[in-house]
């Protein structure tokens, strides 16, 4: 195997006033330099940085084509790129710090002329090329995009990676989107995900054993940025990262090794990730009920009871036959399955299942303990597929919110006060809000500037995550790499979606 070299390229001041900054262009660049070396183990000395007015036309023309020549069988190029771009008379094109507004065709440069061809001449070196740029209208910019003029096209691309066995390029968003950065991380979203799947801080990055395949990288970029612009920020438009791969095949990225410490804030609470079940517990009052109506005698319980419940359901079960028949649609279509690939059962009270080999959901009713005035709506599902092998678009198959992730553990000899005690320091430490409920055990914390919720419940013994207008598997499932759940959790969260029967209850 031979060696790896990687150039990177940020601009985020331009020469001429007319083209806007690039906010953290720098950082993203300082950043990848750090996890090149720290977690990729790339040498300092391979690593080639052009920053702002090192970054000229004139060094895009002739360093960048000199330095892919000299690469030999089974080298590896990385080459990372935040700045504008845009799509042009054919080809794609990348400004250089001197690029001029008035001027672009002749001031900013061909991606097919200086890196594409070039690799092309070069089928034994594999490449990986991430590219932090978007394009628009000039004259229509949005607020905190990196854009310029109009969408890049794949094509270009397309023709390198079936040139290539092991090559991958990666799009900070689709054509016609912007990529925008983020004050609260101080980096291009997309480039903020990036780093933290190559640190190994992103569960949802890895393939089996751990490794970051081309495959994985694509479509945890693809879910995490769109939840953090969705989540996370003001932003109205859409930004969806996609990738163009290898044809050969999934290929290795990196493979991140298993942390020293896997508990660092309860060492001895184990958590059974192959258990995992996302929920969405709702409540709807009998007044609101399809079907309920004074005029017919009907009214609102004051007191639970079998028939109160059970004329509940009796109102709520066509809405339920409906939803259980529209997930059903849903999951073909997305699936891609048969209609033997989708088994819906309901059984006449409101309740209800869909099971297929990627996943069992399921419905219960009852009138609700807490206010008899409500009915309680409870929606589980439980994976049957490892994350990776699930289609971005798999959160649409769910009609309904699924906003818990409930993670079973179990304890090895550690108290309840133990617990208590190291969870509000770590609370505290992470400027998290600690809320106890000593009389049934439950703890609560909360973490504001994230919009995290973790809940554990001793008596029960599970682990609840939820975060404000996160919805889904996939997108619950991310809430784990966000380095407050990574910290308390510790372990990896690859076993979600372990195989089982369809016989599970």
């Amino acid at each position: 195997m031979g060696a790896t070299y990687a150039v990177l390229i940020g601009i985020e001041q331009y020469q001429q006033q007319g083209i806007d900054p690039v906010q953290f262009a720098g950082a993203d660049v300082g950043a990848m330099k750090e996890v090149l070396i720290q977690n990729l183990g790339v040498p300092a000395e391979n690593i080639t940085v052009w920053l702002n007015s090192a970054a000229t036309q004139a060094v895009f023309k002739n360093d960048l084509p000199y330095q892919v020549r000299q690469l030999i069988p089974g080298d590896r190029l990385i080459l990372f790129y935040a700045g504008h771009g845009f799509f042009s008379n054919g080809t794609n094109r990348l400004t250089t710090w001197d690029s001029h507004p008035t001027n672009l065709l002749e001031t900013t440069v061909s991606l097919e002329e200086v890196l594409l061809a070039p690799l092309k001449k070069l089928p034994t070196v594999s490449s990986l090329v991430f590219i932090d740029a978007c394009a628009a209208d000039l004259k229509a910019r949005a607020v905190q995009a990196r854009d310029i003029i109009s969408d890049m096209t794949p094509a270009e691309f397309e023709e390198l990676i079936r040139s290539t066995d092991h090559s991958g390029i990666f799009f900070a968003c689709s054509p016609n989107e912007k990529a925008y950065h983020s004050k609260l991380l101080k980096h291009g979203v997309w480039t903020y995900h990036l780093l933290e799947a190559l640190r190994g801080n992103a569960e949802g990055a890895f393939d089996r054993d751990r490794w970051i395949t081309g495959e994985s990288l694509r479509n945890y970029l693809r879910v995490a940025v769109a939840d953090f612009i969705r989540s996370r920020t003001e932003i109205r438009g859409e930004q969806r990262p996609y990738a163009i791969l290898s044809s050969n095949g999934p290929f290795a990225i990196h493979r991140v090794p298993l942390p020293d410490d896997l508990q660092q804030v309860l060492p001895r609470v184990g958590l059974k990730f192959d258990s995992a079940r996302f929920r969405g517990v709702q409540s709807v009052p009998f007044k609101n009920l399809e079907g309920f109506t004074k005029k017919a005698g009907h009214f609102v319980p004051d007191y639970v009871s079998e028939k109160a419940s059970a004329f509940g359901k009796k109102l709520l079960d066509p809405e339920i036959v409906a939803e259980l028949e529209d997930m059903k649609d849903k999951a073909k279509d997305i699936l891609g399955l048969g209609r033997r690939g989708v088994d819906t059962a309901n059984d006449g009270e409101a309740g209800g299942s869909v099971d297929t080999d990627f996943f069992r959901f399921s419905i219960t009713t009852k009138q609700s303990s807490d206010d008899p005035s409500d009915m309680r709506v409870v929606r589980s599902l439980v994976l049957r597929k490892p994350l990776k092998d699930l289609p971005s678009d798999f959160d649409d198959i769910f009609v309904s919110k699924l906003d818990e992730l409930s993670i079973p553990v179990e304890f090895d000899g550690m108290d309840y006060e133990h617990i208590a005690d190291s969870l509000e320091a770590f609370a505290k430490e992470n400027n998290g809000k600690f809320q106890e409920v000593s009389s049934s055990c439950l703890i609560t914390l909360t973490f504001q500037d994230r919009r995290l919720s973790i809940v554990f419940d001793s008596e029960h013994k599970y682990l609840r995550f939820s975060a404000m207008g996160v919805s889904g598997p996939l997108r619950l499932s991310n809430l784990l790499t966000d380095e407050i759940a990574r910290t308390l959790v510790g372990g990896t969260v690859t076993m979600l979606g372990r195989p089982s029967p369809k016989s599970l209850t």
